[in-house]
């Protein structure tokens, strides 16, 4: 249990921060369910996820296939206006706080906070709208190739029996970009030194094999 005498500036900041980032999204929260009943862009959602029909043929739609499936599934289970109102600011609410965590999951603590005390600016337009829902997609995404990447990575250097713990690598899998790319770079100089190594090994035994090899190396060695 994390003791209150025990922590330092550092961390009195970050709980003063979250407390903060969490109030704004009360905030909103609450700002987003008294507006929403007006507001255009969830009075737009609704219209479409209730539209029959083929979409784009039928009824004109001006999102992604994708998104109107997402209209559709949120309004199969949410049948009247202001649930369907409320459980849109909660998809909007839900995929900030999903980019926050993949965020300190993957860049660090840092990351996370910065881009939360950014988005706060804009959260009380955002709420209403599903660009967090793409955003959250997108970030996701960046975050799982970054691992593949950092797998890879760390399966190369175990190949070349590079000691993991002294290189500090998969400790964490949380590397930053010029970090990533120097043992990217060591990991290259190895393989070419081993490829190196197996090119000049048949030479090496076809010289020093023969009789007139083990005469000069033993010339030269004294």
């Amino acid at each position: 249990m994390l003791s209150i005498r025990r922590l330092t500036a550092q961390g009195w900041l970050v709980v003063a921060l979250l407390v903060g980032i969490a109030g704004v999204r009360v905030f909103a929260l609450v700002h987003g369910v008294r507006v929403e009943a007006n507001q255009y862009d969830i009075n737009r959602f609704y219209a479409i996820a209730h539209s029959a029909g083929t979409p784009y043929r039928d009824y004109p739609v001006e999102y992604p296939p994708l998104t109107v499936l997402l209209l559709k599934a949120v309004a199969a289970v949410l049948h009247s206006r202001g649930r369907f109102g409320d459980g849109m600011l909660l998809l909007s609410l839900g995929s900030e706080i999903a980019i926050g965590a993949v965020l300190w999951r993957t860049w660090g603590l840092r990351a996370a906070l910065a881009f939360l005390l950014i988005d706060s600016v804009l959260i009380a337009l955002l709420i209403t709208r599903l660009d967090l829902v793409s955003t959250a997609l997108t970030v996701a995404a960046v975050a799982a190739a970054l691992r593949r990447r950092d797998a890879r990575l760390v399966e190369a250097l175990r190949v070349h029996h590079v000691d993991l713990a002294h290189q500090d690598v998969g400790r964490d899998l949380v590397l930053g970009a010029a970090e990533l790319a120097e043992r990217r770079q060591e990991s290259q100089v190895i393989e070419g030194f081993y490829r190196q190594r197996q090119a000049e090994r048949p030479c090496l035994r076809a010289v020093f094999g023969s009789r007139h090899g083990r005469k000069r190396l033993g010339y030269v060695l004294g």
